[in-house]
């Protein structure tokens, strides 16, 4: 069998089995355990290292391969001097920490896994017809297990991983024992709430757009999954989602003359406008909404329980004036007895924060309003920017503060793109996340500057990516999740192939210009 055949094939494969590699269980108890890496990482780097020797021999008299090796001498070049640079930065001052250069690694091949997935994927050419396919298999997998493990009240809640959900989405409408969002809330068997939501948002785009290409019965049922799925997880993303793509792709197949207001289109419409209705009357039932109202609630106790501390907090400010020296003792104490760090922000900060070396800032915290204390992104960058200023500055824009610090104060900063800027620095975003962003500006400039671009097709991609990088910037675990970034990337490179091959490419015929050998 040919190379490129074999590599194509692969490829295929690989992003199928990506569902199953988000299972939570892998990642908990035994299975976690029965090895130094969990087994999706042990089946992941095996798979994408063969692709990629496939892919290096395939390219071997291409300047593209030799261009894949030069990035895998970059890549190799910035991580010595990353770990070199940072290894010994705040020794010092956190007692009990210790560098562990396997978990730095392991970050950056999270990062450059779905890099490499990008350039095969661009490379390696799927038919559109396969696409499709792909897009349907993969697609339901998300939302149907969160749809079926819903309805049979077995899925992993979504704010609380230790535990299964109570109720079922008819348990939404009880409003004489309501149970509350966190025993609702449900995204199936699945790791990351957000990132099964910037997945669902990714794959609502193109789902839509399948459908109203070509409809079929099927099809409809699958969007109706979808629809389900994205109120079920209980995430502001996976809504505004689903609701953008219904809205926009909907929308740009009126523009784009695909769908009519006519009688062979009365069935399409008709779901739209059904769809509209539904989502309509479900979401102020859902458990989005009853996590907004229990934010609302807590923001009060928190702002109530700031209003009867006032009195000491500014003894104790009267009291560091007069006596400067003794502000550290004064802090330590009233943050220790007032404020259980663990207790209160145990979903942010880890537990080997060492918080005790910082009381001024804790206090500081203290006296934020009620609404910023309770949001969890906040804090984590309050702890990020403990972490910066005992940085080398130089050391801390180029090169990051690093994976194995970050994770030592939190366990991640939810806002993607930053968090891969204060972890990798400058370089590192430009090695590992300024590809996907130079491919996704080059695509958009292509699809406005092209009449024959300028199509349903590549708008329905671009605004999937759009979601999802926009879903990654919000929420965060989107652009680290080897899961929801090898999507991203295969998706996107296929995109791109079919746009670069072709200065206008028909929607139906395939993305690629010759038969696979």
């Amino acid at each position: 069998m040919h190379v490129r055949k074999i590599l194509h094939w692969a490829l295929i494969a690989y992003i199928l089995i990506q569902p199953f590699m988000e299972i939570i269980y892998f990642y908990q108890g035994r299975l976690a355990t029965l090895g130094p890496v969990t087994i999706p990482t042990f089946v992941r780097v095996l798979w994408t290292l063969a692709m990629v020797l496939l892919f290096l021999w395939m390219e071997r008299k291409d300047k593209f391969g030799w261009g894949l090796f030069a990035y895998g001498v970059l890549v190799v070049g910035y991580l010595g001097l990353h770990v070199f640079l940072t290894r010994h930065a705040l020794a010092g001052v956190t007692d009990g920490f210790h560098y562990s250069i396997s978990t730095e690694l392991g970050y950056v091949i999270r990062v450059l896994f779905p890099i490499l997935i990008l350039i095969i994927s661009y490379r390696v050419p799927v038919y559109e017809k396969t696409m499709e396919w792909i897009t349907w298999v993969v697609g339901l997998l998300f939302s149907g297990t969160i749809v079926l493990s819903n309805l049979l009240e077995i899925a992993v809640a979504s704010y609380n991983k230790a535990e299964s959900i109570q109720g079922n989405i008819f348990d939404w409408f009880n409003a004489v024992n309501p149970l509350g969002y966190t025993r609702l809330a449900s995204d199936g068997f699945f790791l990351f709430a957000n990132t099964t939501s910037a997945i669902l948002a990714l794959f609502s785009a193109l789902m839509i757009y399948y459908l109203i290409n070509q409809p079929r019965w099927w099809k409809y049922c699958f969007v109706a999954v979808q629809l389900l799925a994205s109120l079920m997880i209980g995430t502001r993303t996976a809504i505004i989602g689903f609701l953008a793509s219904l809205i926009l792709v909907t929308g740009a197949a009126l523009f784009f003359d695909k769908l009519h207001f006519r009688k062979q289109d009365a069935g399409l419409l008709s779901f739209v406008t059904i769809s509209m209705l539904v989502f309509g009357f479900l979401y102020p039932y859902s458990p989005a909404v009853a996590r907004g109202g229990s934010n609302t609630a807590a923001e009060t106790r928190t702002t109530t329980q700031r209003k009867s501390q006032n009195p000491v907090m500014n003894q104790i400010k009267r009291a560091i004036k007069d006596d400067p020296q003794d502000a550290q003792r004064l802090q330590h104490n009233f943050v220790a007895t007032q404020l259980n760090i663990v207790t209160t922000y145990g979903n942010v900060v880890s537990a080997t924060n060492p918080w005790e070396h910082y009381p001024a800032d804790w206090f500081q915290l203290m006296n934020w309003p009620g609404g910023q204390q309770i949001n969890y992104r906040q804090v984590e960058k309050f702890n990020v920017n403990i972490i910066a200023r005992e940085m080398s500055k130089p050391i801390r824009l180029l090169f990051g503060i690093s994976y194995t610090r970050m994770t030592y104060f939190i366990f991640n900063y939810e806002r993607d793109f930053l968090n891969q800027f204060y972890t990798l620095g400058i370089l590192g975003l430009l090695i590992f996340q300024l590809p996907f962003i130079i491919a996704c500006l080059w695509l958009a400039w292509r699809f406005f500057r092209t009449p024959g671009q300028f199509n349903f097709l590549n708008f329905s991609y671009l605004l999937g990516m759009a979601l999802f990088f926009a879903s990654a910037f919000m929420t965060g675990n989107v652009i680290d999740s080897l899961t929801a970034a090898s999507l991203a990337a295969f998706f996107l490179g296929q995109r791109l192939r079919a746009v670069a091959w072709s200065q206008a490419v028909p929607e139906q015929q395939n993305t690629i210009p010759r038969q696979i050998n």
